[in-house]
């Protein structure tokens, strides 16, 4: 299989069937490119030469060329993608010995390495014993600053839970009014319009890259989202292809189209008056 044409495979699966929002699909895409460019310059077309040898190479390129949250995405990124290919197309992954680092996860920092040993130095010139009560103007504000810390960072974690919360809410509501829309048989064709317009407008720049003419349009990849959703091919005409057919004509004709079918599976479910 074509390193480009895998690659385009794997973005329009995690964008369609995994639901990707679209800043990490466009963040796939950016590290993918990276990738791509790699196999190229290695004079590599086929995605299934690429081995573990090559992978390390790549690896170790980036190493030292990116930030370690860079490198730990960008690792991630051909990982997954090699693993799309091999359950999908049975293609041997070469990413197994690819190690990604999880990361140290960090607790909060409410008094700094540098407080506490000026603190501790403090004690030990006064000969304090141990067990024995502090009671010290600097101590007390180091443990006034650390419990305003807490207390910040706690009430940042209830703020973000309350939005969070909020977002959620918002969410349940406007499902179940179009719920209950439906329920009392009102019509939903202008929120169906919605949707597919904005569908369309998704696949169309997904797939079609702006400035470009019909024949290198990679109509294959548009069906490819287009059929499971609207189940009827899409192919340009010679017209199409030979004229000044641009992008945004395209995308007002599928939207078109995509009402159009929407309206016919319509007519077969009546609705009934009351």
């Amino acid at each position: 299989m074509k390193t480009d044409r895998a690659i385009k495979e794997y973005i329009i699966a995690i964008a369609t069937n995994e639901g990707k929002a679209d800043n990490t699909v466009k963040s796939y895409s950016r590290d993918l490119k990276i990738y791509e460019d790699f196999l190229n310059k290695n004079n590599i077309t086929d995605i299934e030469e690429v081995d573990d040898l090559l992978l390390d190479d790549f690896v170790y390129q980036i190493d030292v060329k990116y930030a370690a949250a860079s490198i730990n995405r960008i690792k991630t990124t051909v990982r997954n993608l090699h693993r799309f290919l091999h359950f999908k197309y049975d293609i041997k992954d070469p990413s197994t010995n690819i190690h990604v680092n999880s990361g140290e996860k960090r607790l909060p920092i409410y008094a700094t390495k540098e407080e506490i040993e000026r603190l501790m130095g403090i004690f030990n010139s006064l000969g304090m014993e141990e067990g024995e009560q502090i009671e010290h103007k600097m101590l007390s504000n180091a443990i006034e600053r650390a419990q305003d810390k807490i207390e910040n960072n706690n009430f940042g974690i209830r703020k973000n839970l309350l939005e969070y919360d909020e977002v959620m809410n918002e969410q349940r509501e406007i499902i179940y009014a179009e719920r209950l829309r439906v329920l009392n048989g009102e019509s939903m064709r202008e929120s169906v319009y919605t949707m597919i317009d904005a569908t369309v407008n998704h696949y169309v720049d997904a797939v079609i890259p702006e400035d470009t003419k019909p024949e290198d349009w990679d109509m294959v990849a548009f069906n490819e989202m287009w059929m499971p959703v609207f189940l009827r091919q899409v192919n340009l005409t010679e017209d199409q292809m030979n004229g000044h057919y641009s992008k945004e004509q395209f995308r007002a004709d599928m939207i078109e189209l995509g009402r159009s079918i929407y309206a016919e599976k319509e007519k077969e479910f009546p609705v009934e008056e009351h």
